[in-house]
Formats: structure tokens, sequence, C-alpha cells
């Protein structure tokens, strides 16, 4: 009857624990993460891909706090997410050599799409987070950052 009236008495300390919330007053600002990114966008690699002579497009996965400018205006690249740049600007040569002007890069995420191409490849999208041109918005649009399963690689391709 005691083990009986002691187990009664944990089992019902249990169930009032976990019954129980504590309500915190701390009213001090939190961060809400973005999506949990799929198990294929952690394993993206960065990328760089130059489509033609005028047009390279690269990416460089963030791990948090990397910063970009656009307009005078810092944004910070949250982990998961991704310094695009759209290099249109710089020339390449047919013998390999290229122009060096620098191109800012802007921050977006890699939207995986229901595209897959049984069994080696899956398609991301480039969504800038930061602010881009209308032509920039343009070119991201153009292009599916597509992931080899098989190798691990990516590389960037017309859509």
């Amino acid at each position: 009857m005691k083990q009986l009236t002691r187990n009664l008495l944990l089992g019902l300390g249990l169930i009032t624990l976990i019954s129980c919330g504590v309500e915190s007053e701390d009213n001090s600002e939190t961060t809400t993460p973005g999506p949990a990114p799929t198990p294929q966008q952690e394993t993206v690699p960065d990328f760089s891909t130059r489509l033609n002579n005028n047009f390279l497009v690269s990416g460089l996965k963030c791990n948090g706090g990397e910063t970009t400018e656009s307009n005078g205006t810092i944004f910070t690249c949250q982990r998961n997410q991704w310094l695009i740049k759209l290099d249109d600007i710089n020339v390449c040569r047919d013998d390999g050599a290229c122009t060096e002007a620098d191109v800012i890069p802007f921050v977006a995420q890699l939207d995986q799409q229901d595209i897959i191409a049984a069994p080696e490849y899956t398609f991301f999208e480039i969504k800038p987070v930061s602010p881009v041109t209308n032509q920039q918005a343009a070119r991201a649009d153009d292009v599916w950052v597509r992931f080899d399963l098989n190798s691990d690689t990516a590389e960037v391709v017309p859509r």
C-alpha cells in the first residue's frame, strides 16, 4: 500500500510539473529565425559559374555577420543566407584574361524548387533579401543554382 501511495504521489507530482508553465516577464526583443533550411540547402557549397564572357554568378554561404552595402545602407547576412554576385560588369576574353572591377554582392536566400532531375540534381531559385536593381532581379530570375546530389557541387545554369 505504501508503494502504491508513493507511486501515485510521484505520478501526480510529475503531471503537475508538466502541466505548469512558467511565464516570463522578460520583454526584451528577440529575433525570429528565418525558415529552417532543408538538408540540401545546408550542404550546398559556395559556387561560381561563368555563363558567358559577360556574366558570372557566384554565391558565398554566410555564417552570420557578413555585411554588404546598398545605396549607403549596410545589410547583414544571416546564417544560411548567401552573398550573391551577379557580375555582368567584368568581361573575359577567350584567352581567359578578365577585367577586375569590384562587384558588390547582395544578400539572398536560395529557395529550393520542386524541380528535381532524378536522381542527380535539385534546383534553387535566388531570392534577394537586400535591395537589388530591376536589372539584378531580372538576371537572378534568369538562372537556377543546380546542386549535384552525387558530387555535392553546385553550379549556376540558365532557366
